[in-house]
């Protein structure tokens, strides 16, 4: 009896010990929990290792007793109320038994769904999974995070912010119940759309983690029927991987508006109701719309922010793939902004005292195939570098002492930075690889930024030590070879479109050069100026920047024939172009020409002269200003890209 009573005693120890480990995250999925077996989706995400393994769909987390307490009290919270029937009135039983229809968030679920939150402690308790919507409840100084601390008694709950505010619509034949038909939902061949998807996950997402590949893939391959694929998602992924692909294969250039105006289609149609897609597609947005990823970045950037993505949820009760996925987009974001706010020259919206997101680490990118670690870490903290210098050193009351100290601050860091870089990042021209590109070309040109010299219109004009001019020389030369070997190994529709910003601030750079009284430097210079005039004519295949600022330059090499006479000392700059006009590209990629480009002078250092058949004018009037103006995206045209006016007053006869 007694050894009977000791054995009960140490299975319900055992029972007790197991709870108070596991606690609130020993969860399974619905199968696992069937079979009794160890379950990792809370950890792992959907699908879960055995369900992956053994090919099961239909895997989603086994819903608690505190969940299914919650569903109920939700439908009697968005159950409309029946009015009330007279007693003599006669009644039927179909009448009695009509179920009323629930409401959508649309329709004002989503305010009911908060106040929901506020009132019911189950709600607030309740996990973070797959078909659960997050609120956030803002800063102390919101009313609602005023509430919900009030009524809040757990004080465990000071550092949330995300809490489950609701169920997510069922996302089967979303789009025929909103009424989104035609065209927009149309699919490309089957071969050809997974060629599109695997490009993009194996060459973009590894370094800027946008999309949750396990996630997508497990929807993409119809692995959760109930959680199907946003097909404004994958047509914004397919989008990408075509820009990928097309330094190998030219047939993929036709298809990049047709990815772009679908995916835009259904991101105008609010097509979907899990909120991530309106920060993820924005972001992949900006592959095409170069003129406007100033304006899809902003979207993006408030979306993040209305969810709370720039807070900490490492104490909420999201679950784990969740809490990585919030981390890493948010991070990716915040490059972005900071790298089109430099590139723009405009207010940065992220400020990172407002955030308190801890930095990537590495388990924040589990079950991320092929991920770019050391990318990922060291250019976020190259971008919190540019970013604070620019908020020290260049904001509107920023004095000249303020901006010479952010300068040298500056320049402190990134010595710092690149002093503990590992080796797999350090720069090897021989075997450079996209990622590396990506990180020297944003440190290159943030150099170029500093230390370049001040325009000569500027009342206080700093001078040039000879310091400064040995990095911007340096910085110079590096960006033009890391574009050579990208040239080399047809990596360039792979970079992102801040590249233009680089080769145009390397341009700039090296034409003031030419301009100097230094024959050898202006000698020299000519050569890189070859490399970034080959270097745009490959960009302008896929970027409309890239495109106006090689006509800007192409019209000043044409006009400069019989309108300076230079000096015997005044080097210039010559260029000789062939005939073939830069044209758009219209139905496909026969429409693009390449252009020979010969950069000499005569034997007197003079500009050559040009003959009247080496460049045609009118050529240039078959480029259309939709082409130079970011005609991509015509709704919101010009918010980003520079018009030929700007690119012309930049490289005026007086830019000496």
């Amino acid at each position: 009896m007694s050894g009977h009573r000791l054995r009960s005693q140490n299975i319900a120890a055992k029972r007790t010990q197991l709870f108070r480990v596991d606690g609130p995250t020993r969860r399974a999925c619905i199968h696992c929990r069937q079979r009794k077996i160890r379950c990792d989706i809370v950890d792992r995400g959907v699908p879960c290792t055995n369900c992956s393994s053994h090919s099961r769909s239909g895997c989603r987390s086994c819903p608690s007793k505190k969940e299914v307490k919650q569903s109920f009290r939700q439908l009697a919270v968005l159950a409309p109320l029946r009015p009330r029937q007279a007693t003599d009135s006669p009644t039927t039983a179909s009448s009695s038994t009509t179920v009323p229809e629930i409401p959508s968030p649309k329709e004002g679920g989503e305010l009911e769904l908060g106040a929901h939150v506020l009132n019911d402690s189950d709600a607030r308790d309740a996990e973070l999974g797959h078909r659960t919507r997050a609120h956030f409840i803002g800063n102390d100084l919101s009313n609602c995070s005023y509430l919900f601390r009030q009524n809040a008694a757990n004080v465990n709950y000071d550092n949330v912010f995300h809490f489950n505010n609701g169920q997510l619509e069922p996302n089967e034949n979303w789009y025929e119940r909103h009424g989104v038909t035609g065209e927009p939902l149309e699919r490309p061949d089957k071969q050809l759309e997974i060629r599109l998807v695997r490009a993009y996950f194996d060459t973009i997402n590894r370094g800027w983690p946008i999309v949750d590949e396990d996630l997508f893939m497990t929807q993409y391959h119809g692995q959760d029927p109930i959680n199907p694929v946003c097909l404004t998602l994958l047509n914004a992924i397919m989008l990408v991987g075509a820009h990928t692909l097309a330094s190998h294969d030219e047939s993929m250039i036709p298809l990049l508006s047709v990815f772009f105006h679908r995916t835009k289609t259904l991101f105008d149609c609010e097509s979907w109701p899990d909120r991530l897609v309106y920060i993820q597609v924005p972001l992949l947005l900006t592959w095409y719309s170069d003129a406007n990823a100033w304006y899809w970045i902003g979207i993006a950037t408030r979306t993040a922010m209305a969810i709370g993505l720039h807070r900490d949820t490492s104490h909420s009760k999201m679950m784990p793939v969740y809490k990585r996925v919030y981390t890493r987009l948010w991070w990716v974001l915040f490059q972005f902004d900071t790298i089109a706010s430099v590139s723009a020259g405009r207010p940065q919206v992220i400020n990172l005292d407002d955030s308190d997101v801890p930095d990537i680490q590495p388990y924040h990118i589990e079950h991320l195939p092929g991920a770019e670690f050391d990318f990922m870490i060291y250019h976020v903290q190259l971008c919190k570098i540019i970013s604070e210098t620019i908020r020290k050193g260049w904001s509107l009351r920023a004095t000249t002492e303020a901006k010479l100290e952010a300068i040298k601050k500056a320049d402190e860091f990134l010595g710092n930075l690149m002093l503990s870089i590992p080796k797999s990042l350090q720069l090897k021209i021989s075997c450079l690889d996209l990622w590396q590109a990506h990180f020297y070309l944003t440190y290159y040109n943030f150099v170029l930024l500093l230390h370049r010299p001040a325009p000569k219109s500027q009342k206080e004009v700093l001078i040039e030590t000879q310091e400064e001019a040995i990095l911007c020389r340096e910085a110079t030369v590096a960006i033009a070879s890391i574009f050579e070997v990208l040239l080399s190994k047809n990596l360039i529709s792979s970079l992102w479109l801040y590249s233009n910003h680089v080769v145009f601030t390397a341009t700039i750079h090296i034409i003031n050069e030419i301009s100097t009284n230094k024959p050898l430097l202006a000698a020299k210079s000519r050569q890189i100026l070859h490399t970034f005039w080959k270097v745009l004519q490959e960009l302008a295949k896929y970027w409309n920047y890239a495109g106006g600022l090689l006509k800007v330059l192409e019209q000043r090499a044409s006009r400069q024939r019989g309108e300076r006479v230079h000096g015997p000392s005044e080097p210039s700059l010559n260029l000789q172009i062939d005939g073939r006009s830069f044209e758009q590209p219209k139905g496909g990629p026969s429409g693009w020409s390449s252009n020979n480009i010969d950069l000499s002078t005569d034997a007197n250092g003079n500009m050559g002269d040009l003959g009247p058949d080496i460049y045609t004018t009118a050529g240039f009037q078959n480029i259309t200003m939709d082409f130079l103006t970011g005609g991509q995206d015509p709704s919101f045209n010009d918010l980003f890209l520079m018009d030929t006016s700007a690119f012309d007053f930049l490289f005026s006869e007086d830019i000496n």
